[in-house]
């Protein structure tokens, strides 16, 4: 993780101080050389070395230790959440800036040089190039990993698509936050100053209407891709593990944000309205809480109905369906070093996630065919439980239900 980072933030430094140069020599009058020292200076050469050892770290790690561990929770963690979801927030947020940048500029009428206010988008490239990066390479990485199991394939879209709907959804509910708190600031404007004075709104209304533009399609095209899918296989669709972990913390954190905004909101309410004092000024002051508390009831409400009518499906699951989905196989594996590949097949094989206890003496590996892999693998999803140990050694595989 962390020589992903210094290979991310290396590339990117590195990307956006040669868009910097080639922006300043376009469009402003600052001169700027186009010989080698002028454009390899001090910032790139550290950008670069921070890139190299980042990425010389990360792909030893990569590439060759974590190679042949596919079915590893560090894995499947480091593909979905640093790889597809870090990608994802870093390319998301290049894009809201550029939008942003864009809309003020067409929204503000004292709008400043066009060259000094679009200085921003070499960075935002920068940051939108190599967040993209990294979601589509992780994206493929996840792909490749899934095409062992229809199962596993499966269970990695849907992963996939919760991610993205959660990261939509956020931008979404932010937005929408913003929008309701000026829309609550105009109207509770003095007498007269329906659009106050020196454009107050403009950067809200303009930050609001961006997450909005963002957040939109993002949550729409992945929630109903999912929701899609939900259909068809309805009711068993429903009972998955990833789809309940998504919509208990969506609920949760609008929750959260209800309750915490809410009483904020009340708090300031009921102290000026026992002093006396209750004026627009007040509700002026509480607007972005108001928003966040109308924003978050929506988004919580939406997401409660939804909760409530998959426990109504589910009750029509077979009893064997219902446990099926609350166990999700886990092999502790002792093994000596050569034979992580046959437990990595039968995991594989499996869908199930593995622990590696390896083991110290000459053990060895046994050979096994793929009909003997698939049998492995039947006897870890038939485990009644959500663990299995698997003990390797040169005369075979022994299966132990825990």
């Amino acid at each position: 993780a962390y020589g992903l980072a210094m290979l991310a933030f290396g590339a990117g430094a590195l990307v956006q101080g040669l868009l910097s140069n080639a922006y300043a020599s376009l469009f402003t009058d600052r001169l700027v050389g186009v010989g080698a020292r002028d454009l390899w200076g001090d910032g790139a050469r550290t950008s670069f070395a921070v890139a190299l050892v980042g990425g010389l770290w990360w792909g030893a790690h990569w590439h060759r230790i974590a190679a042949g561990n596919r079915a590893s929770e560090a894995r499947v963690a480091s593909i979905y959440v640093l790889g597809i979801f870090g990608g994802m927030i870093a390319s998301v947020s290049g894009i809201s800036i550029a939008v942003f940048t864009v809309l003020r500029w067409v929204l503000d009428a004292n709008r400043a040089n066009a060259a000094d206010h679009f200085d921003v988008l070499p960075g935002v490239i920068a940051v939108t190039l190599i967040g993209a990066s990294v979601w589509l390479y992780f994206g493929a990485v996840a792909h490749q990993d899934a095409q062992a199991s229809p199962e596993r394939a499966a269970s990695g879209r849907r992963v996939y698509r919760y991610l993205s709907a959660m990261v939509g959804l956020l931008t979404l509910g932010i937005g929408l936050a913003v929008l309701v708190g000026v829309g609550t600031g105009l109207l509770t404007a003095p007498t007269g100053g329906f659009i106050a004075s020196n454009d107050w709104w403009i950067t809200p209304f303009t930050s609001a209407l961006t997450s909005i533009l963002v957040g939109v399609p993002i949550w729409v095209r992945q929630w109903l891709l999912q929701q899609q899918t939900t259909e068809a296989r309805d009711p068993a669709e429903r009972a998955m593990q990833s789809r309940r972990i998504y919509l208990f913390v969506v609920f949760g954190i609008a929750v959260l944000a209800t309750l915490i905004s809410g009483s904020i909101v009340l708090f300031r309410l009921l102290e000026a309205m026992l002093d006396g004092d209750l004026r627009l000024e007040v509700f002026d002051s509480v607007k972005y809480g108001f928003g966040v508390v109308v924003s978050a009831a929506l988004i919580g409400g939406y997401h409660w109905q939804i909760l409530k009518e998959d426990r109504a499906a589910e009750e029509g699951l077979p009893p064997e369906q219902r446990t099926q989905r609350a166990v999700a196989k886990r092999i502790t594996a002792v093994a000596s070093s050569e034979a992580r590949a046959v437990v990595a097949a039968i995991a594989t094989a499996a869908g199930a996630r593995t622990t590696y206890w390896d083991r110290r003496d000459e053990a060895g590996a046994p050979t096994l065919d793929d009909t003997q892999v698939a049998a492995l693998a039947a006897q870890v999803t038939s485990a009644p439980g959500d663990e299995v140990l698997v003990i390797v050694d040169g005369a075979g595989v022994q299966v132990i239900f825990l």
